[in-house]
């Protein structure tokens, strides 16, 4: 079983292989080059308290992935992925985010809030075996050099 930051290098490296633009991301342990993106909590408190910061966010064909990257299978990533993605207020937030970055431009291409609220999708990034059936995708990492297999 790898470390999450072997998860973390090893899926980067793998999207990026497949065509995806990383555009955000916050490492286990470490600094990264690319912005790190924190979706607000709902009840709109400042700050960062009880703010998500996905591992990665990655695009490519219109879609926007928001990914966890752990050792093994986690359900709570499962559920914090969730979260988001049940949220109006959420991906507003994530959506705010995105822009105030400038990552819309970054990628040359600027949805309204309408479009982008249905065009994103979760992946849980692990290695080990494929885990229970969960509604999201799963990137299963076998090296941190971007060996890695879809679903």
């Amino acid at each position: 079983m790898l470390t999450e930051e072997e998860v973390y290098n090893g899926s980067k490296r793998w999207l990026r292989k497949n065509g995806f633009d990383v555009i955000a991301g916050q490492p286990a342990r470490g600094v990264d080059h690319l912005p790190v993106i924190e979706i607000k909590n709902p009840t709109g408190d400042k700050g960062s308290k009880y703010a998500y910061k996905p591992d990665l966010v990655a695009y490519k064909d219109n879609i926007f992935y928001i990914i966890e990257c752990k050792p093994g299978y986690d359900s709570d990533d499962n559920s914090k992925i969730n979260d988001v993605l049940v949220s109006e207020t959420r991906l507003k937030s994530f959506y705010t985010e995105i822009d105030q970055y400038k990552l819309f431009d970054r990628i040359g291409y600027h949805p309204t809030f309408d479009t982008f609220k249905n065009s994103i999708e979760g992946v849980l990034a692990y290695s080990g075996n494929p885990g229970p059936f969960c509604n999201l995708h799963k990137l299963i990492v076998e090296t941190w050099q971007g060996k890695a297999s879809w679903s």
